[in-house]
């Protein structure tokens, strides 16, 4: 929620809400019998598929942008602001609960994203204390003198320093 908040100037709140595969119980037998009888019922359907249809890995997450879905309701550029903050809220955890440094890789970063929401992003990524790599399509140095960096331009395959 704060890095939304950060990136969008408050303009947008941002949530996010885990979604599990097999309805969660307080008490752990009542969830490990459920848990149970919903493997049984899909297993003749899960050997025919060849794959496991119940179970921690079809969890999901629901994004909400100022309350609405995000994957049906938000434009791209805060669908991507999302993305980003997710991001952001992921290195500061590294680093306060793993007490790491993590290397920042983010591609085609800016893309979707206006000035504001562009200038935002870079203000946070000069505060992280981590080594950041990034792609982009934007090529304007003002974005860049925030924080050390070392500038490549790629164009036909031949990365030259900028």
């Amino acid at each position: 929620r704060k890095q939304q908040a950060y990136l969008t100037q408050g303009g947008e709140h941002g949530d996010c809400q885990y979604v599990p595969n097999v309805p969660i119980c307080e008490n752990e037998n009542t969830f490990r019998g459920g848990y149970e009888e919903q493997l049984l019922i899909a297993v003749e359907r899960d050997i025919q598929r060849g794959a496991t249809s119940v179970g921690p890995h079809r969890d999901d997450i629901t994004l909400t942008v100022n309350g609405a879905d995000a994957r049906r309701f938000a434009s791209q550029g805060q669908q991507r602001t999302m993305t980003l903050a997710l991001k952001l809220a992921e290195f500061e955890w590294i680093r306060e609960t793993c007490d790491e440094l993590p290397i920042v890789l983010l591609d085609d970063v800016t893309s979707e994203l206006d000035e504001m929401r562009t200038n935002l992003l870079f203000e946070a990524l000069s505060q992280l204390p981590p080594q950041v790599f990034l792609t982009t399509t934007r090529l304007e140095s003002d974005l860049y003198r925030r924080f050390p960096s070392h500038t490549f331009e790629v164009r036909a395959g031949v990365a030259k320093r900028v």
